[in-house]
This record gives structure tokens, C-alpha cells and sequence, in this order.
């Protein structure tokens, strides 16, 4: 469950805890969203998600068009995430920085940063005035645009471990988190800090800190993130019916050790073709 801190201002606790609470629920639900691929799906979880998180932000601030401006942000967020969660399990091994891709979402993350000014500068920063604002919402704007700045690298990699393209893939969704969640919380927190007070320029530093971190892990970097939980999700449910081992790397090993198996770079084959075929005829008893 999503647990709020107390930093001095109730209303806004409550609600990122709620935020850290939707975060956490929405990890857990990646697995039973595995099996929605439609699209009325997809539209369905992502109007839920921005449904939920638009009545969280309108009565923390009891207004109804900051319900409303946050609704639609998380609304296609979440949009994004159910689009990555429906797409195959392919790792990310290498990614690199697009010119081209990040202008475009350059455009579209600044307008939703000054979209997001527009409707709530009344009345989530009333007291300050100025350009204060107005750059939290442009820097906000910004990190959304550098998480779909990245595509995938065109270079072909030579697989040398097992499970190389998972771990790189893990690999690039916590150097995407930390280029986005450090700077975003450090920027955010600063600001905040010297026009509100330090404790409450922290708080909103740390927050922002962590939900745009782990947004960035999830769905940046190609979805990197997202492809890791999905790979764990079903190598989980494949052990938990007792279909595959829990340790793949153990058991391959031990293949090889029968001479059933030989090492190829970071991955196996059978000795000879006949094997494989053989294994292959063979119809999977219920556990």
C-alpha cells in the first residue's frame, strides 16, 4: 500500500500518498494485464488510471479543473504504459539518443507542462508568482520529452551471458530513472525550497523525484522497464505451475554437464539436431 509522510501539509500527503499507492498498484496489475491486448482494454485501464488519479488531485486542491488537467496527464500515461504492456517481450540491449524523435516530443511534453499551468497556477501554487511556476511546469514538460527522446540501437550485439538482453534492459530502465528522477527532484525541490520552505521544497522534490523516476523506468528507453517486469511476470507463472525451473542458468548448466547441451556464447543448443526433435515430440504432462 502507498504510505503518506507527514511534511507539515496534510492535504498534499494524503494525496502522494495515494499517487505512491497507484504507482505500487499498478506494478501488481501488470500480470493480470498481460492477457488484454484489446484496445477497449487498454483504453479502459488508462481512463481508470487518469479517472482515479483526476479525483485524487481535485479534492486534494478541491478543483475541479486540477482534477481535471492531472486526470487527462495520467490518463495518457497510463495510455503509454498499457501500449508497452501489450507489445511482445523483446529486450532493449541498446538505445540512443534521436534528434529527430525528441524534437517532436519536445513540442508535445512543453505544451502539457504549460497546459498543466494554465489550469492549476491558482491553485497549486497561488503563492508564488512570477516565472517560478511557469518553468516547474516547462522543466515538467522536459523530462516527459527526454523519455521519448531514446529508440533503439541499430548495432547488432554479440550475446556473451545468459540472459544478457533482460539485464541490459534493467540496465537502461535505472540509468533512464535516475537521469530523469534525479534532476526532475533536485530542480523541483529547489525551487520549491526557496519560494515555500526547505521541508516543503523537499517533500515536493522527493516526490516529483520518485514519480517521474519511476515513469521514466517503466516506459522510457523503449519501455525497458516494462519489458523487465513482464519477463519476471512470466517466468514466475511458468515456475509457479511447474512448467520451467526457477533457475534456468542451473538447469541448461546441468544439460550441458549430461552432454544434452552445449554452450553457444550466452546461449544453448542441442549436441545434435536428433535431440531436439526428439524432446520436441514429446507432449508436456499435466504437473
Amino acid at each position: 500500500m502507498g504510505v503518506a509522510f507527514s511534511w507539515g501539509f496534510a492535504g498534499q500527503g494524503a494525496l502522494y500518498g495515494l499517487v505512491a499507492g497507484l504507482v505500487y498498484g499498478l506494478l501488481s496489475g501488470l500480470g493480470s494485464s498481460l492477457v488484454r491486448r484489446s484496445l477497449a482494454g487498454r483504453l479502459l485501464g488508462a481512463g481508470s488510471l487518469g479517472l482515479i488519479f483526476g479525483l485524487a488531485f481535485w479534492q486534494s486542491w478541491q478543483n475541479v479543473w486540477v482534477g481535471v488537467a492531472y486526470g487527462l496527464l495520467y490518463g495518457l500515461v497510463g495510455l503509454v504504459v498499457y501500449g508497452f504492456i501489450h507489445q511482445p517481450i523483446d529486450p532493449v540491449e541498446t538505445i540512443r539518443w534521436s534528434w529527430r524523435q525528441a524534437s517532436g516530443k519536445l513540442i508535445l511534453g512543453v505544451l502539457v507542462g504549460l497546459v498543466l499551468y494554465f489550469f492549476t497556477k491558482d491553485f497549486v501554487i497561488p503563492e508564488q508568482t512570477g516565472a517560478i511556476p511557469l518553468l516547474l511546469f516547462s522543466l515538467m514538460g522536459l523530462m516527459i520529452a527526454m523519455v521519448f527522446g531514446f529508440s533503439r540501437g541499430q548495432e547488432v550485439e554479440t550475446v556473451i551471458v545468459p540472459n544478457q538482453g533482460i539485464w541490459r534492459s534493467a540496465t537502461n530502465a535505472l540509468r533512464m530513472s535516475l537521469a530523469i528522477g534525479l534532476p526532475t527532484g533536485f530542480f523541483v525541490g529547489t525551487l520549491q525550497g526557496l519560494h515555500l520552505s526547505p521541508a516543503r521544497g523537499a517533500a515536493f522534490g522527493i516526490v516529483n523525484g520518485l514519480i517521474f523516476g519511476l515513469l521514466a523506468a517503466f516506459i522510457g528507453a523503449q519501455g525497458s522497464g516494462i519489458t523487465c517486469i513482464k519477463h519476471g511476470v512470466v517466468r514466475i507463472l511458468l515456475w509457479w505451475h511447474g512448467y520451467t525451473p526457477w533457475n534456468y542458468a542451473h538447469f541448461l548448466n546441468y544439460g550441458c554437464d549430461r552432454i544434452f547441451l552445449h554452450k553457444v556464447g550466452g546461449g544453448y543448443a542441442f549436441i545434435h539436431r536428433a535431440l531436439m526433435e526428439h524432446f520436441a515430440q514429446l507432449q508436456p504432462s499435466r504437473p
